[in-house]
């Protein structure tokens, strides 16, 4: 890299996603900080709570805490199927990614809430 060359530090960390911009200078090619470091709740971990946020307009809040409660095992394996389906993706793909859900919740939502209760969404 020469003088005045600029780079973009991008921190993809679970929280967030930071950027900064540094440029070098002379003469003994110092740094200067050009955009500090910003970002938004982009991370991994945002990306779960869209998830979790998802499935309770999917099967209600109600289900998932209850999932949740009385399930913790099958929740896991849940979120550990969304995790390695979460590391396939990217931006080029146009196909869905699926995830494969627990039987036992699919089974005791219906015992619990009629099929018309569901997200129209998924009905289809």
């Amino acid at each position: 890299m020469q003088t005045g060359d600029r780079y973009i530090v991008a921190d993809c960390g679970g929280g967030t996603v930071d950027l900064t911009v540094h440029q070098i200078e002379q003469p003994q090619g110092t740094l200067k900080e050009l955009y500090k470091a910003s970002g938004g709740p982009y991370g991994a971990v945002g990306v779960d709570l869209a998830f979790e946020k998802l499935l309770c307009q999917i099967f209600g809040e109600d289900f998932i805490a209850t999932f949740k409660a009385k399930r913790p095992a099958a929740w896991v394996d849940l979120t550990i199927a969304f995790e390695a389906r979460k590391r396939t993706a990217a931006p080029h793909r146009a196909n869905p990614l699926n995830i494969s859900l627990p039987f036992s919740p699919t089974s005791h939502l219906l015992r619990l809430r009629a099929v018309s209760t569901f997200c129209p969404r998924c009905l289809r």
